[in-house]
């Protein structure tokens, strides 16, 4: 999900870069490689390694298209050259040229500002790199490998290929119109009061967020809907695929699990911070009750969630975030809802990971 929503911001004016990060064999290039089939070909460039200058040089421009390096190591020479492409969206290559015996230079231009998508397995990424991306974290969960298992017992060897004409197609159709998003929606401006402003990184990643607001936005587009803003809904699916990789560049380092469950409970809990159960978290997130516990347990000596005193029927104990526990990138949607009454009291969005249509009230 994280995948397509970055690449279709490669129509808009400042796309997103993208960083999955996890372990040798963990399916980081997979995962990436099966999200973009869903594109037509003609807009993925897949490349092994660069050298240094080839940014410069390539005769494939990269104007509108998602550049796919398997390694980020394999991009390790041309870093230059691409951290100037994903932020100037321009680079000025002057190099020496021999013609006739004569010495002299020449200025090499190339304009793009492509989406950037690469996978490590390194744990520390250099500072001028990992700011231009969005990193996200592959699940190394036993539960997930159990899932990834069963999956490769039912796929057949077809996998996507009979529908991917249909999404290649769909995606293909995924364009900015004339007069889009020129009417920010003013509850925005509560959301950006409401950022971890002490972080400088935060400009970054704040561009990001609008560009991946956008990208939802267009998905949801109808067809002769025109032009088309940010809605809350769209803020909501954003909130929810990217909030944990969002939170993690800005605070202590933290699982993306345990920010998953931190939202739940803060979302379950409302505006009077009451608390929760395992069990209705476990339905919430669509997890196994041991998972659940596994991550309250270490959310606890973290000291971002408390347990409830006192006694309760079947001893259950009920769980409610600390204010170390509430601190992320984003506010979370309740409490921007609870707060804006320039919003409608019922707000409906489709769950980015089941497909079903969620209500979010306030309360």
């Amino acid at each position: 999900m994280a995948v397509v929503f970055t690449g279709i911001t490669k129509e808009l004016p400042e796309p997103v870069s993208l960083m999955p990060t996890g372990p040798s064999s963990s399916g980081k290039s997979n995962l990436v490689r099966q999200a973009l089939r869903t594109f037509p070909p003609d807009s993925i460039v897949e490349r092994t390694s660069l050298s240094g200058k080839a940014p410069a040089y390539s005769e494939v421009s990269l104007a509108k298209k998602i550049l796919f390096i398997q390694e980020y190591r394999g991009g390790k020479d041309a870093q230059l050259l691409l951290r100037l492409l994903q932020t100037e969206g321009k680079i000025a290559h002057e190099a020496t040229s021999i013609a006739r015996k004569h010495a002299g230079t020449r200025i090499v231009e190339k304009h793009a500002m492509p989406v950037v998508i690469t996978t490590t397995t390194d744990d520390q990424i250099f500072e001028d790199d990992s700011t231009r991306f969005l990193m996200t974290y592959v699940d190394q969960s036993p539960e997930q490998t159990l899932a990834i298992a069963k999956s490769r017992i039912r796929t057949n060897s077809q996998g996507l290929s009979p529908h991917l004409g249909v999404w290649q197609h769909a995606i293909g159709q995924i364009t900015t119109r004339d007069g889009d998003f020129q009417k920010p929606p003013q509850w925005l401006e509560f959301v950006a009061e409401n950022l971890p402003l002490g972080q400088v990184r935060v400009r970054r990643d704040w561009a990001r967020f609008l560009s991946l607001c956008q990208a939802v936005a267009l998905c949801r587009r109808g067809v002769d809907e025109e032009p088309t803003n940010i809605r809350f809904a769209d803020y909501v699916v954003v909130f929810k695929v990217f909030e944990p990789a969002l939170a993690a560049t800005v605070r202590a380092p933290i699982h993306p699990r345990e920010a998953e469950l931190l939202n739940v409970v803060q979302e379950l809990s409302g505006n009077s911070r009451k608390g929760v159960g395992a069990k209705a978290i476990a339905q919430h997130l669509n997890w196994k009750l041991p998972l659940v516990y596994h991550y309250l347990e270490i959310a606890a000596e973290h000291q971002r969630i408390e347990y409830e005193p006192g006694t309760r029927e079947r001893n259950q104990k009920l769980v409610r975030a600390t204010d170390a526990g509430r601190i992320g990138f984003l506010p979370h949607p309740i409490t921007v809802l609870r707060n804006r009454t320039d919003l409608p009291a019922i707000i409906k969005f489709v769950d980015p990971f089941t497909g079903k249509m969620k209500v979010l009230k306030r309360e």
